[in-house]
């Protein structure tokens, strides 16, 4: 079982066990014109059905810093009633906790509680939106919680999946996947897609640079990067 605490934090960045990436790290700034009395509406409030959750995480991403204590109780709620959420509002929360920059234990509890539910059907584009929203909040992608399922919902839209392969391969890098099966797939998959001219030259150089940093002793990587650069 995991031990997930919150660390430290300071005026530029928020410290959690999960090292959130500095890509997304913006909190401590007022989260309205008054941070006291928002903080005094947020803690007044039993619960927040999942749309007034988002219109308040909402709210909080629009400005450029939140109040610690405020994305804490946020947090809490998420995870408190996660299970009230159809998947494309877990995906929105997620987002919007990553576009705030904090993520803790109920922010974990909430994401993999329902993995299941937003990867087990995912489409193409949900897919690359929620392993993108979770890389980038440093959440353990590899925990079995979260890759037991989007490993093989990755394999089952590999086949759609375009313009995203450059985010998923760029995702599994920055945590180190070593699950050579998928990460070739990939990697094929873009092959074939360049070579069919479906796939720009820019995505595909993401996904060979990700690609390299993963398996860099695979058959014809340094032939495929050759013909990258040149």
């Amino acid at each position: 079982r995991l031990n997930i605490s919150l660390m430290a934090l300071s005026s530029s960045r928020l410290l959690h066990p999960f090292r959130v990436s500095s890509r997304c790290l913006h909190v401590a700034k007022p989260i309205s014109p008054d941070p006291t009395e928002m903080m005094g509406a947020i803690s007044a409030a039993s619960r927040y059905t999942p749309d007034e959750l988002l219109q308040v995480l909402t709210r909080v991403a629009r400005h450029d810093s939140a109040q610690i204590s405020a994305c804490r109780v946020l947090a809490r709620r998420f995870g408190q009633s996660a299970g009230e959420y159809y998947p494309t509002q877990i995906v929105e929360a997620t987002r919007l906790f990553r576009s705030i920059g904090y993520a803790d234990a109920s922010v974990w509890a909430a994401v993999a509680g329902r993995a299941d539910n937003v990867l087990g059907t995912a489409s193409p584009k949900r897919l690359v939106q929620f392993l993108e929203y979770v890389g980038d909040l440093q959440l353990p992608l590899r925990d079995p919680s979260i890759w037991s399922v989007a490993r093989p919902s990755i394999l089952a839209v590999l086949p759609h999946i375009r313009g995203g392969l450059g985010t998923v391969m760029e995702t599994l890098a920055a945590h180190g996947c070593k699950d050579d099966y998928i990460i070739d797939a990939l990697m094929a998959q873009a092959r074939v897609l360049f070579r069919g001219g479906e796939l720009s030259l820019s995505i595909f150089a993401r996904v060979v640079e990700s690609y390299g940093s993963l398996r860099p002793e695979a058959d014809n990587f340094d032939k495929t990067r050759e013909v990258i650069q040149g």
